[in-house]
């Protein structure tokens, strides 16, 4: 860990840099589609993603704000990155595993398969 005064990648880099030994495979960040090839530039094999956080943020901005079914929706979608036994309405667990997120996922889209525009 490294603190830094900036997020700017160039005030990372050189961190970045010595970490080039290590099996590092994914970068997760808030700003995927700006940083990603500055990343790969020090990590040519790597995956760089979307946080959870900000990839739930972009979903719901789709959806209109205000009706019944916007409150529905996002209460739902929040439900897909929980574990099962963890559905109150504050969180008490960590966020489970890529298997549990995927079949919450496959859950809620079987759900709401009738007001979804899904491009496959």
């Amino acid at each position: 860990m490294a603190l830094t005064a900036t997020t700017a990648f160039d005030e990372i880099k050189f961190l970045l840099e010595r970490l080039r030994e290590t099996q590092i495979s994914k970068v997760i960040v808030d700003n995927c589609c700006k940083v990603k090839a500055q990343y790969q530039s020090v990590f040519p094999e790597i995956q760089v993603k979307l946080d959870l956080f900000h990839a739930v943020q972009r979903v719901m901005k789709s959806i209109p704000k205000g009706t019944e079914f916007s409150k529905q929706f996002s209460k739902e979608f929040g439900t897909i990155f929980r574990s099962n036994g963890d559905r109150d309405t504050v969180r008490k667990l960590p966020t489970p595993a890529t298997e549990d997120i995927e079949t919450n996922l496959g859950n809620f889209l079987e759900q709401w398969n009738n007001f979804l525009i899904l491009d496959q």
